[in-house]
């Protein structure tokens, strides 16, 4: 859903990374704990996993930029707790042809509840395709729901890109919740899908 003209967090449209002074601290493999941002920007240099049973707490103002077409998963729990003043910001390193989108952050049967509010995920990039028997990793460029609970408010979902749910991609059973709530969900793209067919340029729930 889409939370347009609320003046609360309407300012987050503003909101474009055009470069930061703080540190940056390399993220790759297992993590959990607290980022904060007067520790400095995470640039991711591989797949990161929150781990089941564990969690990740990242606070206002933390950039997580992506060095590459790498994953975000989580099989534990994630609480981005932004605010309108210092949103999180899940985006690119460079705009560069290595860099020009990360495969999202992908909730797996997580452990946890999780908590996104007042961030920004940009720049998400699903469309490869795996023929080893498992699930097609096509859906969801900026989020991807499977089996978790997730909750998602006053934040903004843009410029990603998926066969299948470019914003966000949701599947889950009927008695695990998933929320959006007063978000503003814009110009991502269903498209480029090497499999056949494609839908729902901002959420597709299967």
């Amino acid at each position: 859903d889409s939370g347009a003209g609320v003046p609360s967090y309407s300012d987050l449209g503003a909101v474009e990374y055009v470069g930061d002074p703080k540190p940056e601290v390399e993220a790759c493999g297992d993590v959990s704990g607290t980022w904060t941002a007067s520790e400095g920007h995470r640039v991711v240099t591989c797949d990161v996993t929150v781990p089941f049973g564990e969690g990740l707490i990242i606070e206002p103002g933390v950039e997580v930029r992506y060095a590459g077409r790498h994953r975000f998963t989580v099989r534990g729990s994630l609480i981005a707790g932004g605010t309108s003043d210092k949103p999180i910001l899940f985006t690119r390193k460079d705009a560069t042809e290595s860099s020009r989108g990360y495969s999202g952050i992908r909730f797996e049967s997580a452990s946890g509840a999780s908590f996104i509010s007042h961030t920004i995920v940009e720049y998400g990039l699903t469309d490869t395709v795996y023929l080893s028997g498992s699930a097609l990793p096509i859906a969801g460029g900026g989020i991807h729901i499977d089996d978790s609970e997730v909750h998602v408010d006053h934040s903004i979902i843009r410029y990603n890109e998926a066969c299948v749910g470019a914003g966000a991609f949701v599947s889950n059973p009927w008695d695990i919740p998933a929320t959006f709530f007063m978000n503003e969900i814009y110009e991502n793209s269903a498209a480029n899908c090497n499999y056949g067919g494609s839908g729902g340029g901002g959420i597709s729930v299967f």
